[in-house]
């Protein structure tokens, strides 16, 4: 005897895998290749009626994928009195959220967009950069 294979309304063989709330993956597919237009239409028009919430899920996302937390965050700001950790100038703009490039990455301080795109144009290594102040030293 063979396994009885289950077909969704359109005909498509249902996997295990079927999405549990919209059935055949397939169908859910293609409805939004039928339908793109539309459904990026909605996306945008949420997203124009949902500013904050698009924003703050944005930042949550981006900075959770450097180990950073809103909280860690608003605590660092505290902890360094609201200025950047390396040229102490005080954020006129949101800062930027540094961490050590390991896997998990490990936060490390709040920086200015200058410092954090100076230590990444130096490779995060401290051997070019006492390089570069025995160079500014020279001259």
């Amino acid at each position: 005897m063979g396994t009885k294979h289950e077909f969704c309304k359109r005909g498509h063989l249902l996997a295990e895998t079927r999405h549990p709330k919209y059935g055949c993956m397939v169908c859910v597919k293609l409805r939004y290749c039928e339908n793109w237009e539309k459904v990026n239409q909605r996306n945008r028009d949420w997203a124009k009626n949902n500013p904050n919430r698009c924003k703050d899920a944005a930042d949550r996302s981006r900075l959770r994928r450097y180990g950073w937390t809103p909280e860690t965050v608003a605590a660092a700001r505290i902890e360094q009195a609201d200025c950047c950790a390396i040229c102490r100038t005080p954020f006129t703009e949101t800062p930027d959220a540094d961490h050590v490039h390991v896997k998990p990455p490990k936060p490390r301080g709040l920086l200015c967009n200058a410092c954090n795109v100076g230590i990444g144009l130096f490779k995060d290594s401290p051997e070019i950069l006492e390089q570069a102040v025995a160079y500014l030293r020279k001259y």
